[in-house]
């Protein structure tokens, strides 16, 4: 819904939508600017790292004020870690993809005249800020590397390890739902993945290695326009 309001805004200009609150509430010039701070690529490395502390910077690091609520501030003090790297990506996605395995969400909000970043458990939020974005263009403009071909075969390799692999040649971030992974108990290093031998490209063979492990891939952007695939459970979407 918040990717058609954008689009929309994108195609039709600011006058298309009007001065009425739009999505979270916000009218359309409050929702842009919102959209616009977050746009800051995220500057250091983050897996392996705490989750808290990863979180902490990208809030600190935005031209906004925030509001944490208690929830998400004790999930901070928690030990888990960022198990993909977010570096590069914009500051809204990537807080949302690091958010998420600790049922966590970010919102916009308002209060004492200015739009506010909020921080809080998913299921207390009415709208939560996405993991990127509907890309405008054609994938193959957005992600050419994507679709580069290649001679290939996989037989019996760790998913994670092919996925690490392909990652790495088509130079895009893959964020994956680790919240749906641990729902199903999937470990993608225990799953092996093969591929028979043909000539293809690797967005193909992303799609058949996934549904193997029943996960699919779509193909997003981040706030600045920036690629990204996104790993989700195939069972629940």
């Amino acid at each position: 819904q918040i990717a058609n309001w954008f689009k929309k805004l994108r195609d039709d200009g600011l006058e298309a939508v009007g001065k009425k609150p739009q999505a979270f509430g916000l009218t359309a010039e409050q929702l842009v600017h919102f959209h616009d701070q977050l746009i800051r690529p995220v500057e250091s490395s983050s897996k392996g790292r705490r989750t808290g502390d990863v979180a902490r910077e990208i809030v600190r690091s935005l031209p906004l004020e925030s509001d944490v609520s208690p929830a998400a501030t004790r999930a901070f003090r928690r030990n888990d870690q960022v198990l993909d790297e977010l570096q590069g990506l914009s500051s809204g996605t990537a807080l949302a993809a690091l958010l998420r395995p600790l049922g966590l969400a970010a919102a916009p909000g308002r209060a004492s005249g200015k739009t506010r970043l909020l921080v809080a458990e998913a299921s207390a939020l009415d709208e939560t800020w996405p993991i990127g974005w509907p890309p405008q263009d054609s994938p193959y403009k957005v992600a050419p590397t994507l679709f580069e071909k290649l001679n290939v075969e996989i037989q019996a390799t760790p998913l994670s390890e092919a996925l690490s692999s392909i990652q790495e040649r088509v130079k895009i971030p893959f964020l994956l739902d680790h919240q749906a992974l641990a729902r199903e108990a999937l470990d993608l290093s225990t799953i092996r993945a093969s591929y028979p031998q043909a000539r293809t490209f690797y967005l193909k063979i992303v799609e058949e290695i996934l549904s193997q492990a029943h996960l699919r891939s779509e193909l997003r952007v981040d706030e600045a326009g920036k690629p990204l695939l996104w790993v989700f459970s195939a069972r629940r979407g």
